[in-house]
């Protein structure tokens, strides 16, 4: 099994039925620029993706429900 840390992810496509995500970590560049350097991908089938989303929507509201995270409370924008 390999174990990848990755900062976030980039360049989202669907092919054939397929969502590709490659998998991105924040370097320090000059001048404390951020750049983004590829460090592996990840594929789900649609479906997969569906149910990663609702997972990860779990674990984030745990997050919040502990204290470890807290909730944006934004007003939504309206579009005039």
């Amino acid at each position: 099994m390999n174990v990848v840390f990755t900062d976030g992810i980039a360049n989202v496509r669907l092919i054939d039925g397929v969502v590709r995500f490659d998998l991105v970590t924040a370097l320090s560049g000059p001048n404390e620029e951020s750049k983004l350097e590829k460090n592996g991908s990840l594929m789900l089938s649609v479906p997969g993706l569906v149910r990663m989303q609702g997972q990860l929507t779990d674990v984030v509201n745990k997050l919040v429900e502990d204290g470890v995270l807290q909730q944006d409370k934004k007003e939504p924008k309206t579009s005039k």
